[in-house]
C-alpha cells in the first residue's frame, strides 16, 4: 500500500543523492565557495540513505530470495558494463564486479542485502516488543479498572454503612407510636402502614365537637396538610384505625 507522503520523501532522497553524487567531483580547493556548498549538500542530502531504511524499517522489510537473487544480477550486469563502459578490462576488476555484494562495491546494496538477511530475526523482536507492550498495557488497563472498581465498591459500602448508621441512628431516637394520648398542637401525623408510612399534616387545632354540614358532630383534629389545606379529621378515627402514627421524638410531645 502506497502513501503519498512517503512517496513524495523518497523522491526527495532521490533527488538529494543524485545531487550530492554529482557536487562530489567538485574541487573544493578551487575556492571557499565549492567548499560551503559542498558541505551544505553533504549535510542536506546525506540524510536520504538514513530516511530509505527508516521507510523500509516502517512498512516492514520482508525476505524474499527470489527478490534478491533479481536485484543481485541487477547489480552485477550494471557493475559489468560499468567496468566495459570504463574499459577497465582487467581480470581482477572483472571478478569483483561479478560479486558486487560480497565485495561492498556498493556499500549500500550491500547493507540492504545484509538487512534483508536480518530482516526475519527484526521483524520477530519488533513483533515481541509489540506483544509484549500490549500485553503490558493491557495488564495496566485491568488493574485499572481492578481498582476503580475496588474503590467503586469501597465507596459503595462506604455509603452503605453510612444509610445502615442513620437508619440506626433513627431506629434509636425515633419510633412509631400510636397517636392515642399523643395528639398535640404541632404534632406532626403519619399514615400507613409498616415502613411506608407518610407524612400528612401538623395538628393546628383540637376540638370536642365539631359540626359537619348534615348536622352530626365528631372529636376533631385540625390539620395543616401537606400541601398547605386545612382540613378537620374524626379524632376518634385516627386512634382507632390503626394506620396512624406519631414519631416518638415529635418535639411537639415534650411541651
Amino acid at each position: 500500500m502506497r502513501k503519498s507522503n512517503f512517496e513524495l520523501l523518497r523522491l526527495f532522497c532521490i533527488f538529494g543523492i543524485v545531487v550530492m553524487h554529482a557536487m562530489g567531483n567538485i574541487d573544493t580547493s578551487l575556492s571557499v565557495w565549492n567548499t560551503e556548498s559542498h558541505i551544505f549538500v553533504n549535510a542536506l542530502f546525506n540524510t536520504g540513505v538514513t530516511c530509505f531504511i527508516l521507510i523500509s524499517g516502517y512498512f516492514g522489510i520482508k525476505f524474499r530470495l527470489e527478490k534478491l537473487i533479481e536485484m543481485d544480477f541487477m547489480v552485477i550486469f550494471y557493475t559489468v558494463a560499468g567496468v566495459a563502459v570504463r574499459g577497465d578490462l582487467k581480470a581482477k576488476e572483472l571478478i569483483l564486479a561479478c560479486f558486487p555484494i560480497i565485495t561492498r562495491h556498493y556499500w549500500f546494496i550491500s547493507c540492504y542485502f545484509a538487512l534483508c538477511f536480518l530482516a526475519p530475526l527484526l521483524n520477530a523482536l519488533a513483533e515481541k516488543i509489540k506483544k509484549d507492550a500490549e500485553q503490558k498495557l493491557e495488564e495496566k488497563n485491568q488493574q485499572k479498572k481492578a481498582e476503580e472498581e475496588k474503590k467503586q465498591a469501597e465507596t459503595k459500602q462506604a455509603e452503605n454503612n453510612q444509610t445502615n448508621t442513620e437508619q440506626k441512628n433513627n431506629q434509636t431516637t425515633s419510633k412509631w407510636i400510636s397517636p392515642s394520648g399523643n395528639i398535640y398542637i404541632g404534632v406532626k401525623l403519619y399514615y400507613g402502614a409498616g415502613d411506608e408510612k407518610m407524612y400528612v399534616g401538623e395538628v393546628v387545632d383540637i376540638s370536642e365537637k365539631v359540626r359537619m354540614a348534615n348536622g352530626k358532630t365528631f372529636r376533631g383534629v385540625c390539620l395543616k396538610m401537606y400541601g398547605g389545606s386545612i382540613e378537620w379529621k374524626d379524632r376518634n378515627e385516627i386512634i382507632l384505625s390503626g394506620k396512624w402514627y406519631v414519631k416518638s421524638d415529635d418535639p411537639a410531645l415534650n411541651n
